[in-house]
C-alpha cells in the first residue's frame, strides 16, 4: 500500500500515475480536494498557460481562459478526481508517521494505517514562513503574510510595503493584488526586493523573447528553439 498525503495538484497527479500502473494506494486529505485553492486572494489566476498547467491524462476544459482563475482551477481538480475515480479519503489528517521494520506506521484521525511508501504532497500553503522583523513591535501597524491577503479593501488610503516578488503578490500586478493592493484603494504601495527581479507581464509585449517555445507533441519534452 502507498499512502499519499494531500489531494492538491501534486497528490492527484501522483494518485493518477499510481492507479494507471495498477499499484495499491490511498490519498489522505484533511479537508477536501484542492482545498488550498479556495483560500487564496480573490483575484488569483494561474500565471502559466492552461495548456501546460493541466494534470496528466485530462486537459483543462476548452472553455477556460488562457489563465484560469483559482475557482476554475479548483473546479478542475475536483472534476479530475471524479473523472478518474481516485481513491481519496477526505476529512482525514496525518498526525504522526514512524518508520519501522520496512513499513510506515501512520497515526491518522481515522485510526492507524501502515504503508510501504509514504508520499507527502501537502504543499506549502498551510505552513507559511513569516520571519520576525527587528523593530516590528515599535511599528505598531498590521504585518501579514501573503497567505492572509485577500483583497485591497482593508488597506484603502494607507501606505503599504510589499516585501518580495513572489508570484502570489508582486509578480501579479493586477488590480486587487500585489503592488497595487493599496493603490487600487486610493493608497500608496511600494516594494522591497532582496534580489533584483523583473516579472514578465501576461498581457502586452514581453521585455525579451523566450529562447524556447513550447511545441505540442515535440519528443524533446515539447521544447524547440524559437526563431530569432
Amino acid at each position: 500500500m502507498i499512502i499519499v498525503v494531500g489531494a492538491g495538484p501534486a497528490g492527484l497527479a501522483m494518485a493518477y500515475e499510481l492507479q494507471r500502473r495498477g499499484l495499491a494506494y490511498r490519498v489522505l486529505e484533511r479537508e477536501r480536494v484542492g482545498a488550498a485553492w479556495t483560500h487564496h486572494y480573490d483575484r488569483l489566476h494561474l500565471h502559466t498557460l492552461k495548456a501546460v498547467s493541466g494534470l496528466p491524462g485530462l486537459p483543462m476544459p476548452a472553455s477556460y481562459p488562457s489563465f484560469p482563475s483559482a475557482a476554475q482551477f479548483h473546479a478542475y481538480l475536483r472534476a479530475y478526481a471524479t473523472h478518474f475515480a481516485l481513491k481519496i479519503s477526505t476529512g482525514v489528517s496525518l498526525e504522526r508517521a514512524d518508520f519501522a521494520q520496512g513499513q510506515w506506521q501512520l497515526h491518522t484521525s481515522a485510526g492507524p494505517l501502515s504503508a510501504k511508501l509514504l508520499v507527502l504532497a501537502t504543499g506549502i500553503w498551510s505552513a507559511p514562513v513569516r520571519p520576525a522583523i527587528p523593530g516590528e513591535a515599535e511599528f505598531g501597524g498590521p504585518i501579514i503574510h501573503s497567505r492572509d491577503y485577500h483583497n485591497p479593501q482593508p488597506y484603502a488610503g494607507q501606505r503599504v510595503l510589499v516585501v518580495g516578488t513572489g508570484a502570489r503578490l508582486a509578480a501579479r500586478p493586477l488590480p486587487g493584488s500585489g503592488l497595487r493592493a493599496a493603490a487600487g484603494g486610493g493608497g500608496r504601495a511600494c516594494g522591497n526586493l532582496r534580489r533584483p527581479g523583473a516579472p514578465e507581464p501576461r498581457h502586452g509585449p514581453l521585455r525579451r523573447r523566450p529562447r524556447y517555445a513550447l511545441r505540442r507533441g515535440d519528443p524533446r519534452h515539447g521544447l524547440s528553439p524559437s526563431p530569432g
